[in-house]
């Protein structure tokens, strides 16, 4: 599942591609922009980045995990912030990888900031205006 705010001409595209399951519309908070819909999309990660060319530039990811991810060729690691003190983990290392890896990525050129479920570290997040925080 990915969720996304889209205007009308992105989701008429996306739902052209081959292979979309399921999107998804929910309602809007009062202080979002009327121009912009939100959608909750249901798909293969390489169709939809490669259409809407989204590649994550300027967008905050959070990532709660046991671990931060290990250094691996498919990850940027200049675009890699660890908050906390605890070790590598190879799941951590797979998460960041679907979330911002090279080759299948849904995109590729986000601010990942890794760390645990610490109340003090999840204040991190915040403080740092995280957008996005996957768990």
């Amino acid at each position: 599942m990915l969720i996304l705010k889209l205007n009308k001409n992105q989701i008429d595209k996306i739902s052209k591609i081959d292979g979309i399951v399921e999107i998804g519309y929910y309602s809007e908070p009062i202080f979002a922009s009327p121009s912009v819909e939100s959608c909750k999309i249901s798909t293969g990660q390489s169709k939809l980045c490669n259409n809407l060319d989204l590649t994550g530039d300027g967008i905050k990811v959070g990532m709660i995990e046991s671990g931060f991810p290990e250094a691996d060729n498919e990850l940027d690691t200049n675009n890699i912030v660890n908050i906390g003190n605890i070790s590598t983990s190879g799941h951590a290392t797979n998460t960041a990888k679907i979330i911002m890896g090279n080759t299948n990525g849904f995109a590729k050129d986000v601010s990942l900031y890794s760390t645990d479920a610490q109340f003090s570290n999840i204040e991190q997040l915040l403080t740092n205006q995280v957008q996005i925080i996957n768990v």
